[in-house]
């Protein structure tokens, strides 16, 4: 099983019963540690993520990742703004 699949795998029912979403999951060689875990949440309620929401992701990674990896850097960010169309303004 690929890395990012893994940690889906072991991550994503904790996420979900959190209330978030994993929009995505990567990794890459890192030039310092072993492995780069990027992950991208979500909040299933569309309210938006916020720096607690990283932080709480964090602490719930690590916790798994302790387990399955020995060396690594993790990275937890949302998936940014969403832009919608602009509108016209009436005057």
């Amino acid at each position: 099983m690929e890395l990012s699949q893994a940690i889906r795998h072991y991550l994503e029912p904790q996420l979900v019963e959190k209330g978030y979403i994993l929009v995505n999951a990567q990794h890459q060689k890192d030039k310092y540690h072993g492995v780069k875990i990027i992950l991208t949440i979500d909040r299933a309620d569309g309210t938006g993520v916020a720096h607690a929401d990283c932080a709480a992701v964090t602490r719930m990674a690590k916790a798994q990742f302790e387990e399955l990896l020995e060396d690594y850097i993790l990275e937890v960010s949302s998936p940014g703004i969403k832009k919608s169309k602009p509108q016209a303004i009436e005057e």
